[in-house]
């Protein structure tokens, strides 16, 4: 990884995804400390909470931690886990915005988790190794 900043932003930011998806997760699927109205889920694929706070907490949540082990442990696939992560999370927050928007309105956490998503992403392929950056043009010229 070339810039020695990078890296602790990257778990930084890393750490902070997959800590706020999980515990997130946990709290959508049990109601603790707050239980979200039923009312948010009208006119969505969900009937509960469930299916939600699995997808939050094992995909969201899963890929940040998975992402920030990798980044820690200084595996070149750190940074591309992490970019994929962010990209996921960039997804998750899109996603809710198109299912709920019309039930919940405007909550400022979505600008927020969207910018971390695009943090995770933006510095993941910035600190992602040249000769990782450089395979893609390798597969398309072969």
């Amino acid at each position: 990884m070339k810039h020695r900043s990078s890296p602790r932003r990257l778990i930084a930011l890393d750490g902070f995804a997959a800590v706020s998806a999980l515990a997130g997760g946990v709290m959508v699927i049990s109601g603790w400390p707050y239980a979200f109205p039923m009312t948010w889920l009208q006119g969505t694929p969900f009937d509960s909470y469930v299916i939600p706070g699995l997808l939050l907490g094992v995909i969201v949540g899963g890929s940040a931690a998975v992402s920030t082990v990798a980044t820690l442990r200084r595996a070149t696939s750190g940074p591309v886990l992490s970019a994929v992560s962010g990209i996921m999370m960039m997804g998750w927050i899109a996603g809710e915005i198109f299912v709920l928007h019309a039930n919940v309105g405007f909550t400022p956490l979505w600008p927020l988790y969207f910018l971390v998503g695009l943090g995770m992403t933006l510095l993941g392929l910035r600190a992602t190794p040249r000769s990782v950056r450089s395979l893609g043009h390798r597969v398309r010229h072969a």
